[in-house]
Order: structure tokens, then sequence, then C-alpha cells
């Protein structure tokens, strides 16, 4: 059985606003950086953070600046 790996860093993160505007998520001060890579069926869990008006975006998993392998929906509140 064949099983690849997806490289993982923080700097392959980035979000967007309802506008289209790029943000790109750091580490939470004092969270550890993630394993360098994925295999297939692991999870693991960091948190990043970004400065975003409030509205709708979507965050992206792209490695290594390639295509996005992932998108997740949002919606920023402040209440």
């Amino acid at each position: 059985m064949f099983r690849s790996t997806s490289p993982v860093a923080a700097a392959d993160f980035t979000s967007i606003d309802h506008l289209g505007a790029v943000y790109h998520p750091t580490l939470v001060p004092g969270q550890a950086a993630p394993p360098a890579a994925l295999v297939p069926g692991q999870a693991m869990t960091f948190e990043l953070r970004a400065v975003m008006p409030t509205s709708e975006g979507l965050m992206r998993w792209a490695p290594r600046g390639g295509p996005a392998l992932a998108s997740w929906d949002f919606e920023v509140e402040n209440d």
C-alpha cells in the first residue's frame, strides 16, 4: 500500500475575506509548530491567528504554495 505524505507549515495557510483581501495567519504565540509532514489518516492540531475585519472568510491550505488541497469557510464575529 502506497502512503504519500503532505508537507505542513504555517506559511501554507492563507485566509481570504469577503472582499478578496488575503491574510497570512501565524502560529498563536507559544504554539508549537506543526509536524513537518502529514500522512494519510494522521490527525494534527495547531492554532493559527490573523487579524481580520468582521465578515465571512475562507481558510485555505496549499502546501508549498501549490494548489489548495483543503479549504474551510468561516464567519469572523466580535461578540
